[in-house]
């Protein structure tokens, strides 16, 4: 009976080391799962060592695809964006929108600036805008609310977008 019991044992620790949900194996399959859902829309707190900068903008989102096109924000430079902000204080900076779904950015620095663009976005406010806005600007009404400082242009929210002229 002693020998029965030993080998079922023997068997199980076996399978177990071997099977596909051991601890080793589950590693690996939720940095291909991380892989796997950076490139679908979703709001990520299980890796916060990589993602988690809420100093820097940089938390949450990691990847949020534009709804009309299902690829990267095409971000195209309009100007100046004007935003009341929630305490109301007038607060302008670069206006970027996104082609597709006509969703809006508004940068403290500047993206085509070469001078700037090492600092990241900067502070940032992220809007819808009913309305294409022409390259002269946009005035939001609303009361908004300022993000970050975002150190990077490619991490983060700012990793779902392609910026151009």
């Amino acid at each position: 009976m002693k020998k029965f019991i030993s080998l079922v044992f023997s068997l199980l620790l076996l399978i177990s080391i071997s099977s596909p949900t051991s601890a080793s194996t589950n590693h690996t399959d939720n940095h291909n799962h991380h892989i796997e859902h950076h490139n679908h829309a979703y709001e990520s707190f299980s890796d916060t060592s990589k993602s988690k900068k809420k100093q820097d903008g940089d938390f949450g989102v990691l990847y949020v695809p534009c709804p009309e096109t299902g690829t990267k924000h095409q971000m195209k430079a309009r100007g100046t964006g004007k935003h009341t902000l929630t305490n109301g204080s007038t607060w302008i900076g670069n206006l970027y929108q996104c082609s597709g779904c006509l969703m809006t950015l508004t940068t403290y620095y500047n993206y085509f600036n070469s001078g700037e663009r090492p600092n990241g976005p900067g502070k940032y406010i992220l809007a819808s805008a009913p309305v294409f806005v022409s390259p002269a600007g946009y005035v939001f009404s609303g009361r908004y609310t300022l993000s970050g400082p975002a150190t990077s242009w490619i991490t983060g929210v700012f990793g779902s977008m392609s910026f151009s002229y």
